[in-house]
């Protein structure tokens, strides 16, 4: 990675990082999304995971009094060893069918609002059912629309919305990036090029804190939508010229 491409993610990441500690969602998509431009799919995947993991870190840490350990709990019961299971399968499927998921996956997050959603609350033995989905789902592409989901039949406040999303994924972060390296997605040299990403993200996620309470969310939620947009295109294209 470049000095450049580095500068580049750091500003990326600053955004990124408000964006997500404000809408609870849909930073992580411009960094696929930036990545994608330089890198093979499975590449941009592995190297975004380690934002995710730096930013999870950090939305932790600023929401960790608004954290539903109930939940984080059933749902990682059978969601860290999905995640080992779909890593496995991550470095063997084509990357047609990961390119494929995340434009599904961006679809979802479009037209969420007009999908029925069930109203009643979520059970615990429905968490665990579900968390082994959600792991294998997340290590084999991404599986944001179905946290969501989960995290809504919750019916979590923002705060508790954006600290248990994170609290939920910075585990199997663990596990991702650990198969990511193993399968020689990323090396040492990346860890120690994105590190800085730690700091900015933290930057990020505490000003988006601050604003959180103070600017409409309706708002940034527009702007992850036409992130998403661009994110369909540009997989969409991919995928079309590798068929």
């Amino acid at each position: 990675m470049t000095p450049e491409l580095l500068l580049i993610l750091l500003i990326i990441t600053l955004l990124t990082s408000i964006l997500t500690s404000i809408a609870g969602f849909g930073g992580g998509i411009l960094v696929i999304l930036f990545f994608s431009f330089v890198f093979d799919i499975k590449t941009a995947i592995a190297l975004s995971g380690i934002y995710f993991f730096f930013g999870n870190i950090n939305k932790c840490w600023a929401f960790r009094k608004t954290i539903d350990q109930d939940f984080v709990k059933h749902l990682l019961f059978l969601g860290l060893p999905g995640a080992a299971v779909g890593i496995y399968f991550f470095q063997l499927v084509n990357p047609i069918v990961i390119e494929g998921l995340l434009i599904l996956m961006g679809f979802y997050l479009l037209f969420k609002r007009f999908i029925p959603q069930s109203t009643q609350p979520i059970t615990n033995n429905q968490i665990v059912a579900w968390g082994g989905l959600w792991g294998f789902l997340t290590g084999l592409s991404n599986a944001l629309f179905l946290r969501i989901y989960l995290l809504q039949r919750r019916h979590l406040t923002t705060h508790f919305f954006v600290g248990t999303g994170a609290a939920c994924s910075v585990f199997v972060d663990i596990v991702k990036v650990g198969g990511y390296y193993l399968f020689d997605f990323v090396t040492l040299k990346d860890f120690l090029l994105i590190s800085p990403l730690f700091f900015i993200s933290l930057l990020g996620t505490i000003i988006g804190k601050k604003v959180l309470d103070r600017i409409s969310k309706e708002v940034f939620e527009k702007i992850v939508s036409i992130l998403i947009v661009f994110m369909i295109l540009k997989l969409g294209l991919d995928l079309f010229k590798a068929l």
